[in-house]
């Protein structure tokens, strides 16, 4: 036991070793980038067109981190959070408003919520914002810095600010790490994607909006057949807030392999049905979202993830006015913010019917 230990610890480090050195050197940061674009590497990734990208900087120095942000969209300007950590690996959540064009209008800063300190939240993570009974919530999980770790959520107003008081999200039978469901509204009630595979909804109990405790309840499980995705391209997890278009539920997942350079993240979509039992119906046959070779070579000098080579994180999605493009926010390896708008027609022709398991 203690020689495989051993074995374990000598692989990791010396992968640790060469994925430090290799990301700090442009060179092999640039061939490395030219073997994954090899035909077969990555298997069949689909390069969806999108119309235009930005990245978003938030006047963030070199060595703070600003990323994974989620965007509500209003008349006039967007709501944003999104996960900061500064050069002493604080982390904390950030927010504000920014314009049509995803630029800040102000100064971003901490969002504070009084019962922080109470509840002992030093490592807030996953932020996303999602609309019910015409208000604006945020959910937050506190990743793996504790084990079980827990799910928030509380109310925002226009600015961005939190105005309510922080509520715990509570699951029976839950697993030890719960992170990035995927909520969205019902007939005035708060519903959440739970799991991909299998397909797994929870309600949340009526009174979100006055007890410090939500308790969050199965309602519905259906088994569908997820390998030929999953033997892929990796576990499909939960990515930006659930949206309606249509008549069916949209969701932006995702999932990673492991490569001999550290895992790769990239995104895929599920559509779902729009009233209970919100039974899975599509999904995209391979991932649709992924970094280009900019964005890819936008590494920091100091990993968050040790483990990690690449990650486009999708977690916010708006449509646009025209309804027939949305606004994609994500995460640039755990460091930066990209935004992109894409025809949504052409995001369709990428999903295919599901095979349920009875």
């Amino acid at each position: 036991m203690k020689l495989r230990k051993l074995k374990k610890y000598y692989l990791y480090t010396r992968n640790e070793v060469f994925l430090g050195f290799l990301l700090k050197n442009k060179v092999l940061l640039n061939l490395s980038y030219k073997i994954f674009r090899l035909k077969g590497f990555i298997h069949s990734i689909k390069d969806v067109p999108f119309e235009k990208k930005e990245i978003i900087e938030f006047n963030a120095a070199p060595d703070e981190h600003i990323f994974n942000p989620t965007f509500f969209k209003r008349k006039d300007s967007h709501v944003f959070l999104a996960r900061k950590v500064d050069k002493t690996l604080k982390r904390m959540l950030v927010g504000g408003q920014v314009n049509e064009c995803y630029e800040p209008l102000s100064a971003i800063s901490p969002v504070k919520v009084s019962e922080a300190d109470e509840f002992s939240i030093s490592w807030p993570a996953d932020p996303r914002l999602f609309s019910a009974s015409k208000r604006v919530l945020g959910v937050f999980n506190t990743g793996h810095s504790e084990s079980p770790n827990r799910n928030f959520l509380f109310e925002l107003d226009q600015t961005g600010r939190s105005i309510s008081s922080l509520k715990e999200i509570v699951k029976l039978d839950r697993r030890a790490i719960e992170k990035n469901w995927g909520f969205f509204e019902y007939e005035n009630e708060v519903y959440a994607v739970y799991s991909i595979s299998p397909w797994v909804i929870v309600k949340l109990e009526k009174d979100v909006y006055d007890s410090s405790i939500i308790n969050a309840k199965e309602v519905h499980r259906i088994n569908w057949n997820s390998h030929l995705f999953e033997e892929n391209f990796g576990e499909l997890r939960g990515g930006a807030s659930p949206f309606l278009y249509r008549g069916n539920f949209y969701y932006i997942t995702q999932s990673h392999i492991k490569t001999f350079l550290g895992k790769i993240y990239f995104g895929s979509m599920i559509e779902f049905e729009s009233k209970p039992p919100f039974r899975i119906k599509k999904v995209s046959s391979t991932p649709v979202f992924k970094l280009t070779k900019d964005e890819y070579l936008m590494q920091p000098e100091a990993r968050l993830n040790k483990t990690l080579c690449s990650a486009l994180y999708p977690s916010s999605v708006n449509l646009e006015s025209c309804d027939s493009r949305i606004t994609l926010g994500y995460g640039i390896n755990d460091y930066r913010v990209g935004v992109r708008t894409y025809k949504f027609d052409l995001l369709l022709k990428q999903l295919s019917k599901v095979d349920f398991i009875n």
